[in-house]
């Protein structure tokens, strides 16, 4: 049985790992989160977990934004896994091909850690209870 929320975040900007841990930890929820540089060290991971919540940071892609959300949605048993872009900009072309891809939703990342606690906060709400 799971323990909290199980999130993996595909970001290799160790800095922006830190400010999304910082986040989550101010959220006062119960949580698991893993850190994936790649999708090649995404997918390895996904082979043993099955997260509630990917954020995957598409300016990590380097041949198209998309690609790692391509990827990973080819795994049979991600069907309970929601996806969510996470992004320096919000362009509505690009959030329109990935919620055409099967993300849920995307996400600017914010200029203030307060703001980011507010939209993750907003987003787990729905399925936790946050103090």
């Amino acid at each position: 049985m799971k323990n909290g929320i199980e999130i993996l975040l595909i970001n290799s900007n160790s800095r922006e790992q830190d400010i999304f841990s910082l986040a989550l930890n101010n959220l006062h929820v119960s949580y698991t989160c893993w850190f994936a540089d790649n999708i090649k060290s995404a997918i390895k991971l996904l082979g043993s977990m099955i997260p509630d919540y990917i954020f995957i940071d598409v300016e990590e892609s380097k041949v198209n934004k998309l690609t790692s959300l391509k990827k990973i949605k080819k795994m049979d048993n991600l069907g309970n896994t929601t996806f969510i872009i996470y992004t320096d900009r919000s362009i509505e072309k690009l959030n329109e091909k990935a919620l055409q891809l099967g993300a849920c939703m995307c996400i600017n990342k914010t200029s203030t850690i307060s703001d980011l606690i507010y939209t993750l906060k907003k987003l787990f709400t729905k399925n936790v209870n946050v103090s």
